[in-house]
């Protein structure tokens, strides 16, 4: 899934003449004596006002919907149909480990190496049993048999979360202070828990962000806090430090709904890198603000475009964007998931491969035509 990225310096507002604001946003100058955070936060105006409200046939679009129309309009329309919501998942792998939190992160390791000392304990007191249980050559055999599995399973499991927490654990020991100036209008690297040492509060969203006037939702991974600011987390599976501008769109509208829900300030987001604790600022600018606006228009128009039957959005230009999408990964039409468009179930696109195996995909179902996904390479249409 490619797409022409973005470098920290892609980011950066050029250098312009003073001029009068837009009228959508307008740019406040702070004195010089602002020295809270919430007061620099301040010196760009985000006024939710600023963006009009939806109209009344207008659909409500998430944040998801948005980065995935930045990236493909197509995956667009797909994650809109399909009712696909904000990832809920901490990580790819290991998801069940506690990841944001010292505390937690501390907890969790503390009971790791508790779990480690029992099963080893336990591997004492099974070797001591056996040697005195007056038991049958082969049930002594397979007794230990059964034994020994259940116990390298446990203890692999174990291991593996303990390694896990201790590298989490040694990203808490290291870490230096990291405050981000919320003044900059440049991207600024960050560390997850030196942003902790510089005084950020962490919490976990319950609910969806809702700005009905606007008809937008979506669901930041984490918030941070810190004086008069809330600062949306969003991780990607990339760890290059590379970001796209699907990324930047979503990031953007969630710093849009936590201003308009809650009513404090994000001069900037941050994006986290893959499984690392590494991540870099987006600047929440007049220009990031007016890309993300400009999308949610573009994505509604087809929204609702597509619905009525108009126009449909076309495949992509490039098609490398295609090749790792998840919405044009094929699937064995044995299975029986089938596509859904508005609830509604679509006849599968169908694929078959040189043995005669059906597939089909999301992509293919919804637009009628085969994606160009690496997968689907050497599969043709049934003669």
């Amino acid at each position: 899934m490619e797409q022409n990225r973005l470098s920290p310096a892609d980011l950066v507002e050029p250098q312009r003449s003073p001029v009068k604001p837009a009228n959508r946003f307008s740019i406040q100058e702070s004195s010089a004596t602002d020295s809270t955070a919430s007061r620099l936060a301040n010196r760009i105006d985000r006024n939710v006002a600023a963006i009009p409200e939806a109209g009344t046939d207008d659909p409500t679009v998430s944040a998801t919907t948005l980065a995935e129309y930045t990236f493909c309009p197509r995956a667009g329309i797909l994650t809109h149909e399909n009712s696909y919501s904000d990832p809920e998942e901490e990580m790819p792998s290991l998801s069940l480990l506690p990841w944001y939190e010292k505390d937690a992160i501390e907890e969790a390791y503390g009971r790791s190496v508790y779990e480690l000392f029992w099963l080893l304990v336990a591997f004492v007191v099974g070797l001591v049993v056996l040697s005195i249980l007056p038991l049958p050559k082969l049930a002594y055999l397979l007794l230990m048999f059964v034994g020994a599995t259940a116990w390298l399973h446990f203890t692999k499991n174990a291991l593996v979360s303990w390694r896990e927490l201790g590298k989490r654990r040694l990203s808490i020991r290291i870490a230096v202070q990291c405050d981000p100036n919320p003044n900059k209008l440049v991207p600024q690297p960050v560390d997850w828990f030196g942003l902790l040492l510089a005084g950020y509060e962490v919490r976990r969203p319950e609910d969806v962000l809702r700005d009905e006037k606007r008809k937008l939702v979506g669901k930041p991974r984490r918030i941070l806090q810190k004086g008069g600011m809330s600062i949306p987390v969003h991780r990607i599976n990339k760890t290059d430090g590379k970001i796209l501008p699907q990324h930047v769109v979503r990031v953007i509208a969630h710093c849009h709904l936590i201003e308009a829900t809650e009513g404090t300030h994000c001069p900037f987001a941050i994006i986290l890198f893959g499984n690392t604790y590494k991540g870099i600022t987006v600047p929440n600018t007049v220009g990031n603000r007016e890309h993300f606006y400009s999308m949610l228009e573009r994505v509604r128009a087809m929204i609702k475009d597509s619905k009525a039957g108009e126009r449909q959005p076309p495949a992509p230009a490039v098609s490398s964007i295609c090749r790792e999408c998840p919405h044009g990964r094929p699937r064995p039409a044995s299975e029986g998931d089938k596509t859904m468009r508005y609830n509604e179930p679509l006849d599968p696109y169908l694929l078959v491969n040189g043995r005669r195996t059906i597939f089909h995909c999301d992509c293919g179902d919804r637009f009628r035509e085969k994606p160009e996904h690496r997968a689907n390479q050497r599969l043709q249409r049934p003669s």
